[in-house]
């Protein structure tokens, strides 16, 4: 049974507003996968679709591991922020890490990788991106003073 929704949200509102808020997590795997769970049936106990939920979920595996293993890789005590806030028919995320920028200073295009030979080629690698981009109605990423933002738009456009 998921956990009761707690009675205010990070706007102020009372129980049963439009759900927003916001986590804060250490940057290791193990976090992650727990604050995912967590996340989910939250988001479900405020009656968000469960389909927006799993799409959520999905992109949020993708970014957060991304950035612990590429961005924070090294860095002693990373954390990760994460921030929410449901609108009609979507739901609007905020990533928020103190890692290494992104390569080239924006987020990957999220091509499909070419079909490698499937002898040779790693298990894994190239799609995640790809997976992010067709989920989200709307990405961005920039860097300010040293913090990384990746804000995304899942569901109908707003």
């Amino acid at each position: 049974m998921p956990p009761d929704p707690p009675a205010a949200h990070k706007d102020g509102g009372e129980a049963g507003a439009v759900p927003g808020g916001a986590v804060q997590l250490p940057a290791t795997l193990a976090d992650v996968r727990r604050t995912l769970a967590g996340l989910t049936d939250r988001w479900r106990a405020y009656g968000i679709p469960p389909d927006l939920a799993d799409h959520a979920e999905l992109v949020l595996a993708e970014v957060l591991n991304n950035v612990v293993e590429h961005a924070v890789r090294g860095h002693q005590n990373a954390r990760i922020t994460v921030e929410w806030d449901q609108r009609p028919g979507g739901l609007d995320l905020r990533v928020t890490d103190t890692g290494k920028p992104m390569p080239g200073g924006d987020a990957p295009a999220g091509d499909l990788p070419e079909r490698p030979d499937p002898a040779t080629a790693p298990s894994e690698g190239g799609y995640g991106w790809f997976l992010i981009r067709s989920l989200a109605k709307d990405l961005s990423y920039r860097r300010v003073d040293g913090v990384n933002e990746l804000r995304i738009s899942l569901g109908t456009n707003p």
